[in-house]
């Protein structure tokens, strides 16, 4: 071992480990090269342009004309089975400002459906009614309102009553009181004298 190391050789952990001078002189100066190299530029990617939303296309507008022809009743009925323009546009995947602009293009703005139409009308219904409601219950709270101020009232006239019955009853039992003990007192004393 002696020898090899004073022959150059650099000695590792097992004999399979040992490296010659000449592969040790190679593997220090690559290593050294690989110091003095400067770094590989990063490269930066590219920006990703967007793509340019879809233009509507023949095809793409003679699809949805037909479509609408089967799911639009007219300009008075509008959509029919509650359709509208968000479900012809995801039923045909496009997007549904094209929808929008081909209805407006064949049947005019919008119509209310029939759906939609007896749907607001339950719904204006519903609020008449609603509005009906409020009006009785407005109407109940101002009578109990009322009541409750004739309660407060009579209440307070009952805690009157009371202090002034309470008054006159403690002042009837001290003056029972008071005569009482005249009697005893006037008892006592005719006692003195009798006996």
């Amino acid at each position: 071992m002696k020898v090899l190391a004073r022959a150059g050789w650099e000695l590792g952990h097992k004999p399979n480990r040992d490296i010659c001078p000449t592969c040790a002189g190679m593997i220090r100066r690559k290593a050294h090269a690989q110091m003095k190299e400067p770094p590989m530029p990063t490269v930066q990617p590219a920006p990703v342009k967007a793509e340019p939303p879809r233009e509507l296309g023949v095809d793409d507008a003679l699809i949805i004309a037909e479509k609408l022809t089967e799911v639009y009743a007219g300009r008075d009925k509008g959509y029919g089975d509650g359709w509208s323009d968000k479900l012809v546009a995801e039923s045909l995947n496009v997007p549904r400002d094209w929808v929008r602009q081909i209805r407006e293009k064949r049947f005019g703005p919008a119509a209310d459906s029939e759906d939609v139409r007896a749907a607001l009308g339950e719904a204006r219904a519903v609020a008449n009614d609603a509005a009906t409601m409020l009006k009785a219950v407005s109407g109940s709270l101002d009578r109990l309102d009322v009541i409750k101020t004739q309660c407060a009232a009579m209440a307070a006239e009952a805690a009157e009553l009371h202090a002034t019955i309470d008054r006159q009853f403690r002042n009837q039992v001290g003056e029972c009181s008071r005569t009482l003990g005249r009697i005893e007192r006037g008892i006592a004393a005719i006692e003195k004298v009798v006996v």
